[in-house]
């Protein structure tokens, strides 16, 4: 578990507490929906055929689509603005209010992004020298902000998971497990 400061005027991310201990074992995650409706009655995310589609849930007018690697939606989190939903292999930034695609970017995680202070931030997982850490964006532009190794995974698989820490708005907790899948 490590606790990253983000700062606000774009500086470095930095570690502010870590800790490599084991503390519970990860149950499955259960694989996300084809598709998911976002908001009652707003619009739905889905994966066909290699695109990434936003669809008005009420017209089923497609709002806008863009080439994805992932075959599957594994998390969506959703801010003030944006919607920043991921597949295995993508994280897409949405505009809630048109359902225009914004950016995509590649991804290498299973975790899930948070977005706070203009950023956006994903995990990274580097299965070549079994690192993992910690990547901002711009979350207007897409933009890489920085990035931040975390540690090992002596080369297994990775669940990560990133929230918001309650204790400051500029902070992002991030909690790996790393076992044979």
């Amino acid at each position: 578990m490590a606790l990253v400061a983000l700062p606000a005027a774009g500086g470095n991310l930095r570690v502010e507490l870590a800790s490599h201990a084991v503390t519970t074992t990860p149950a499955a995650l259960d694989p996300q929906p084809a598709s998911i409706e976002v908001d009652a009655g707003g619009i739905v995310v889905a994966v066909r055929a290699g695109l990434l589609e936003v669809v008005d849930a009420i017209t089923g007018r497609t709002l806008d689509a863009t080439p994805v690697a992932g075959t599957r939606i594994a998390s969506i989190y959703t801010s003030g603005a944006d919607l920043y939903v991921k597949t295995e292999l993508d994280l897409i930034a949405i505009a809630r209010g048109t359902g225009c695609v914004r950016w995509a970017q590649p991804t290498t995680s299973t975790g899930n992004a948070v977005a706070l202070a203009g950023q956006v931030v994903d995990a990274w997982v580097d299965r070549a020298t079994n690192r993992f850490g910690v990547l901002a964006y711009d979350a207007r532009t897409g933009c890489k902000l920085d990035a931040i190794e975390l540690g090992v995974t002596h080369g297994w698989y990775d669940v990560e998971r990133l929230q918001l820490a309650a204790d400051g708005p500029h902070e992002v907790l991030v909690s790996a497990a790393f076992g044979i899948a």
